[in-house]
């Protein structure tokens, strides 16, 4: 099922990747969460990708854990996923979740949370966005100084993405990469709010409300 526009890389990269797989479409005008629930029901699918806002939204409507019984795992992404959100979600529901990132100027997904990773990892990772695919690189940039910071550490992230190139590509995300080369996501570094001298990003004010 398309759960991103056409619009969107994620919503191209699912639209070409039906295709090449020659697999068939379920394209609804808009998503909605009753559609995805029809969905799930008529062709059982062991595994769907959605925005991360409709992993909430599938707690609070308290969907009966039977529904979804036959769903492995969940891919998402296009924003952050609150970790208390995740650990609810995969508590109640016994599917994991699987954090993807990628952005329109590295042509779709640059890192992801496999299952394979996730098996091994299993909720030492959680809230991670999993490892580079194959071909991408990754770095960080000290957002005050400029200079790049050996991994593990928190900084600018900057992306070789192979579908785009072999140039750098500089981002205005904020992530930690860690010992095992592991992606989080933090926030957007130029939506920070100074205050008191402190950087108050306003995703975690979000995770907070």
């Amino acid at each position: 099922m398309m759960a991103f526009p056409f619009g969107n890389i994620a919503g191209l990269s699912m639209l070409v990747g039906s295709f090449l797989q020659g697999q068939p479409i379920v394209l609804l005008e808009r998503f909605s969460l009753d559609a995805w629930r029809r969905y799930i029901a008529e062709y059982r699918p062991t595994a769907s990708c959605l925005p991360s806002s409709a992993i909430p939204m599938i707690l609070e409507a308290e969907i009966p854990p039977e529904e979804l019984a036959k769903l492995s795992y969940i891919s998402t992404g296009a924003a952050p996923l609150d970790t208390d959100i995740q650990r609810q979600f995969q508590d109640k529901y016994q599917i994991r979740v699987l954090l993807i990132y990628g952005a329109t100027e590295f042509g779709g997904p640059v890192t992801a949370m496999t299952p394979e990773l996730d098996t091994e990892w299993g909720d030492t990772k959680l809230g991670s966005s999993g490892r580079p695919l194959p071909g991408a690189q990754l770095r960080l940039r000290d957002p005050e100084g400029g200079q790049i910071i050996d991994s593990p550490g928190t900084g600018l992230l900057e992306v070789i993405s192979p579908r785009m190139g072999p140039e750098w590509i500089s981002t205005s995300d904020l992530v930690t990469i860690d010992a095992d080369g592991f992606l989080f996501c933090i926030g957007r570094a130029d939506g920070a709010i100074m205050r008191g001298g402190f950087k108050v990003l306003p995703e975690t004010v979000e995770q907070v409300l």
